[in-house]
């Protein structure tokens, strides 16, 4: 029962159309969303997660360095 091209009316070929468009929508909208995680939505998290880790290691040296500052300023007294 299929037909062909040329034996469509106008409206069957608008609605046929009118599908396909949604279809492609449906389609480059879930493009978009994985894109967007691993492209700049995944560079942005990556980055926000080196710059915490960068600050722990750091608060964690200075903090060991703060105790060594305050054990010799105590022994000097």
């Amino acid at each position: 029962m299929s037909k062909n091209v040329s034996n469509l009316t106008n409206e069957e070929l608008l609605e046929r159309q009118i599908r396909q468009f949604e279809e492609y929508k449906q389609q480059e909208k879930a493009k978009k969303k994985k894109g967007w995680l691993f492209g700049c939505g995944g560079c942005l998290v990556l980055l926000i997660l080196i710059i915490i880790g960068i600050t722990a290691c750091t608060g964690t040296f200075v903090n060991e360095v703060d105790k060594n500052i305050n054990k010799e300023s105590s022994e000097v007294k």
